[in-house]
């Protein structure tokens, strides 16, 4: 098993006049300027800037550059959940009467937001088998996006992801892959043709149940503008303090992940001949 993680690399980017070793916290919600006419510049968007913590402040700056270096892609955005993550992706990317595949072996609260609040937008989901290759060209043409997690929460199935990668490619459909339960050291994702990848922090990100958050990342600068003007007034973003939280969980997430697969292991050698225990889900990478 190969582990890919940079976690030694420790960049302090925000040194404050007391030279602290840890990073600072800005829980402020804005940002003063130097005069008028940078603060007319900043709030008409001709650069990315700290203007206000709805949508852009230090804490999340540094979190979405460590996100973005251990992922090797290139732009990363942070949102309050990984459900406000999945609402904003599909709620910005669908329009009306679209429609678009998924993996039944999703999050409960994935599907229940496919078939109670999408369909009230009449945007319909496709539930298929992802490991039967027939059923995905059976509809193929009609379909703008497909979606699914790999491994599964919480059957953990496994999907191929380069031969889902190269259908979306020919066929000129959105690909949107959550991640969060390999995370982005068991399963890199960066030589894949995906367009968005999706994390929810609650899971082994932060790993210690403190916080929620999510994380969407992508290589294309388009997309990435498109999902952050969404992003800037819908009010979905992640608290200062929380982003805090994640980006020095991220320090010991390689120590976690090591200790959880050899807990896992010791357990399938000790009860694996107990016959009171009829089937086990292995998750093997």
């Amino acid at each position: 098993m190969n582990f890919r993680y940079k976690s030694y690399i420790k960049s302090n980017y925000f040194k404050s006049f007391y030279r602290e070793n840890s990073e600072s916290i800005f829980l402020n919600s804005s940002f003063c300027f130097k005069n008028s006419f940078f603060s007319e510049k900043f709030f008409k968007f001709c650069t990315f800037y700290n203007i206000y913590s709805r949508f852009s402040n230090p804490n999340y700056n540094e979190l979405e550059n460590k996100i973005s270096l251990f992922e090797n892609f290139k732009y990363c955005l942070l949102f309050s959940s990984g459900m406000s993550a999945i609402f904003s992706l599909f709620i910005n990317f669908l329009n009306f009467n679209d429609f678009f595949y998924s993996s039944i072996n999703i999050f409960a609260s994935t599907i229940n937001f496919f078939l109670n609040l999408l369909f009230k937008f009449n945007i319909f989901v496709i539930f298929i088998n992802f490991l039967n290759y027939n059923s995905i060209y059976s509809n193929i043409f009609f379909i703008k996006l497909i979606f699914f997690e790999t491994p599964s929460n919480p059957l953990i199935k496994l999907y191929n992801i380069n031969f889902i990668s190269y259908i979306c490619s020919k066929y000129n459909i959105f690909f949107f892959l959550d991640n969060t339960f390999s995370t982005f050291i068991l399963q890199p994702l960066y030589y894949y043709k995906i367009d968005f990848v999706l994390y929810s922090c609650t899971k082994f990100i932060d790993g210690q149940g403190r916080i929620l958050g999510g994380i969407i990342i992508t290589n294309n600068y388009f997309l990435y503008l498109n999902i952050f003007s969404f992003h800037r007034f819908s009010g979905f973003s992640i608290t200062p303090f929380n982003s805090w939280i994640i980006f020095k969980s991220l320090d010991h997430l390689i120590l976690r992940l090591k200790h959880q697969i050899y807990n896992s292991y010791i357990f399938l050698k000790i009860f694996k001949y107990n016959f009171f225990y009829l089937k086990f889900f292995i998750q093997v990478f």
